[in-house]
Order: C-alpha cells, then structure tokens, then sequence
C-alpha cells in the first residue's frame, strides 16, 4: 500500500521529468532532500518504467517536505534527548543528600519527540539505510561534554582539596611545632626553677654551715658556695673566718671567696701579713693570693716574691713565678733573673712568663 509520503514522492520524480530534467538531475535533486542515492535513483527508474502514464501535476501549494527522509529531526531529537539526560543525570550525583537537582524533562520530551517524528518519517519513506552514525554522534556529543565539564570541575574541586589539606598540614606542622617550643620553654623555665630552688638550699646550708660548723673541709666548701654565688651578706662571716686562727686551713678558703666578692682592701692587707709571717702555708697562701689580685698588689708584693725567688726550695720559687707573671710591667725584672735560676722548671715557666708579656 503506498503511503502518502510515497505518492508525493512519485509526484515529485514524475513532475520533474515532465519539466524537462534528466535522470542524474532528478535523482540528484532528492539526494539533496534527504534520500539516500541507491533509493533515489530506485525510485526515479521506477518512474521511468512508468513514463507510458502521465504524470499528475503536483498541486500549485504542495509544499516540498525540508526533512523527507527523517535524518535531521533523528540528529536533533538525539541530541537534545541525550542532553537533557546528562544535565539530569549529572546533576542528581552531584546534589548531596536532601538537595535539589535539575530535572531537564523539557529537553527529554522535546528530543524524544523529534527523534520519534524522525524515525516514523524515515521509515514511512524507506529513504535508505537509518542514519546510525550521526544519530550516534549527536546522542554522545552532549555527554561527552558533559564529561569533560565533570572532569573539569572535578579536577578543580581535587586540586582545591589537595591545597587546602597541604595548607592544613602547613597549619598542623606550625601548630605543632609551637606547642613543641612552649614545652620546651616550660620544660627549661621547670629545670632553672628546680635549680634556683636548689641553689637556694644549698646557699642556705653553707650559710649554715659558715656559721655553725668546725668540719674545715666543709667550711671551705661552703665559703666557695657563697663566693660562687655572689653572695655579699656573707662578708662579715667570711671576715670572721678568715681572721680566725683556730681554722688555718680555713683562712685561705675564706681569704679567695672574698677576693671573688671583691674585698681587695679586705684580703690584701692580710697577704701582707701571711708573707711576712711564720706559718709556710699561710705565707704560700699569700703568695698565690697576690697573683690573684695582679697588678694592683704589686707594690707591697714585689718585696716578698722577689725574696721568695731566693727561698731553697725550688716549688716555693715556681710558685713566685706564678705570682709574678701576673702583676704586669713591674715584676718583669723579677722574672728575668728568675730565668737564669738552677732549677729547670722554674727557668722555662720565667721564660714563658716573659714571652707572654712581650
């Protein structure tokens, strides 16, 4: 049974060869309407096998169908039916739970449609084989870019996690590193306070022990403690000890904390009497006293070092070496006729004196 589009088509072939056409114009002209060749030139044989019957005139207001073969509106209806589907689609998994997302149903339906006039048109005409490789370009077109602009954004949205968790392990790393340095800071301000503390007890044992104890080898260890410790209260209980012959070998001790305290009007007036004096040890005391005091001890020095350089004993001289290398310009003759003494030590320590002077 012919169909309505089928006798317009007849119409059409059997038109234009009555207007004088030939059978490559005539088959060319439906090609560019929508036919395949194969079936245009099918049909205009068939026309020409039918030429004994005259063909009918096409009415004066019969329209020429745009899209005789269906092809475009499939194209287009797949397009837009792919594209709706994606927008949906794509929308939906990217929405969070209870959100909304765009139902594109306009698209759908409309492509739907128009695929469906397509199909019936191209199957009523039988206008060649169905058109499946632009119809399949234009369904993946939409979602291939829809892809791209999921990947695309995807992309951003990793790249703008992955800075964010670097700038949060940057924030963590300082945080804790600050938290390292306060603990290391109340750590440190703990150990100086449990040592102040310690300090403080053992300064208040010698003071204790300064004033209470006849143990000489504990006075002389806690008159160091206090000189250590700059402490100035303990100078009139250091004056008492050092003036105090019951503790001789305590005498020394105290004389050195209070050169630490800087008493050398206290001290060095009491060298003077140690070094003229009986006791040796005493008088040894002085001697090493008098370097620790250095130049400013020189004048009421010099006479007992340069005396002690005659003593017998060559340790007595090494020790006036001693001294005298540290009083300055003025015991440098001393120390040049200490160079030329019998004992090897006490020769080369003056020379090394002298060398260190130049």
């Amino acid at each position: 049974m012919a169909s309505a589009g089928g006798s317009d088509l007849a119409t059409r072939i059997r038109h234009g060869l009555a207007s004088g056409k030939s059978r490559d114009a005539v088959v060319a002209d439906l090609v560019r309407g929508g036919l395949s060749r194969p079936s245009a030139e099918r049909f205009v044989d068939r026309a020409l096998a039918d030429a004994g019957a005259p063909a009918p005139e096409p009415p004066p207001d019969a329209a020429v169908p745009e899209d005789p073969g269906g092809r475009r509106a499939m194209i287009s209806g797949a397009f837009w039916l792919s594209l709706g589907s994606c927008v949906t689609g794509v929308t939906y998994l990217l929405a969070k739970p209870g959100d909304k997302y765009v139902l594109a149903y306009g698209a759908v339906l409309a492509g739907a449609l128009a695929f469906a006039r397509g199909l019936g048109r191209w199957w009523q005409t039988a206008a060649g084989p169905f058109p499946w490789r632009p119809v399949l370009l234009a369904a993946c077109l939409p979602f291939l870019g829809t892809c791209a602009l999921v990947g695309g954004s995807v992309g951003v949205r990793a790249y703008q996690r992955a800075a964010k968790a670097a700038e949060q392990e940057r924030h963590d790393r300082a945080e804790h590193a600050r938290q390292e340095d306060e603990t290391a800071a109340a750590q440190r301000e703990a150990a100086d306070q449990a040592r102040n503390e310690a300090q403080a007890k053992r300064v208040q044992r010698a003071w204790e022990t300064v004033r209470t104890s006849e143990n000489p080898m504990a006075l002389c260890d806690a008159v160091a403690l206090l000189a250590r410790g700059g402490l100035s209260e303990a100078i009139p209980d250091l004056e008492v000890l050092l003036r105090n012959p019951h503790y001789k070998s305590v005498q020394g001790c105290a004389a050195g904390a209070l050169l630490d305290l800087g008493e050398i009007d206290t001290v060095l007036p009491t060298y003077v009497e140690w070094a003229g004096g009986a006791d040796s040890d005493l008088r040894r005391t002085a001697l090493m006293g008098f370097g620790e005091i250095g130049p400013r001890a020189a004048p009421v020095a010099l006479p007992f070092l340069s005396e002690a350089l005659r003593s017998p004993h060559w340790d007595t001289r090494y020790l006036a070496v001693g001294a005298l290398a540290k009083l300055g310009p003025s015991a440098r003759p001393s120390l040049e006729a200490a160079r030329d003494d019998a004992q090897k030590e006490v020769r080369e320590f003056a020379a090394r004196a002298l060398a260190q002077s130049e």
